[in-house]
């Protein structure tokens, strides 16, 4: 699938009906399986940045097969590649502004691509304050990706692509985030 540009600093994509409202429940569903969460003796979080957990690509076919056209969409695969990030968000619950931008056994953190699983009835946008054009919100819809590069073409992390996830005001936000990790920093989606 071909993702949208709706914005070159930060570079921005998006993949409006990248999964199906089926597809999103399923996952959604997996999210929040407590004895598979137990089985795979994972380590959830719950605190102001919502409900979240590393959900492994081996847990299920199907995550495996979204983590693969994610990273077909973004254009690199993620070079650590074991998990996916579950995070749910009620009402109240933000995550503040960051950057991207870590290091791992000598890989970068290049790209990340974030598929809503459910849309919360109102907030959760993803902000990029620090958008060349201004604040850039994008609205949390089920089924849809967003993508961005966290670096420049040059390696350089890229500032303005600081993002933080609004609070849900009505509903339940519910994403799977695919954190891209290359040994050069230098991917961008600028560049291509």
């Amino acid at each position: 699938m071909k993702l949208l540009r709706i914005s070159d600093r930060p570079a921005v994509l998006l993949g409006p009906d990248f999964a199906t409202p089926a597809a999103c429940a399923a996952l959604a569903a997996l999210g929040g399986d407590w004895p598979l969460i137990h089985a795979l003796k994972a380590e959830p979080k719950h605190d102001e940045t919502g409900f979240s957990w590393e959900l492994p690509r081996r847990a299920d076919p199907a995550v495996e097969a979204i983590a693969r056209r994610m990273e077909a969409a973004l254009g690199v695969a993620d070079a650590i590649g074991h998990t996916l990030r579950f995070r749910r968000y009620s009402p109240g619950e933000s995550h503040p502004p960051h950057l991207d931008s870590y290091r791992f056994d000598g890989l970068t953190l290049v790209a990340t691509a974030m598929l809503v699983l459910q849309g919360p009835e109102v907030g959760g946008e993803t902000r990029f304050e620090c958008a060349e054009s201004g604040p850039l919100d994008v609205r949390a819809v089920t089924g849809r990706l967003i993508a961005w590069a966290n670096h420049l073409p040059d390696g350089q992390p890229d500032e303005e692509s600081v993002h933080a996830g609004l609070p849900v005001l009505a509903g339940q936000k519910v994403t799977l985030t695919l954190f891209a990790y290359a040994a050069d920093a230098r991917f961008s989606f600028l560049s291509r």
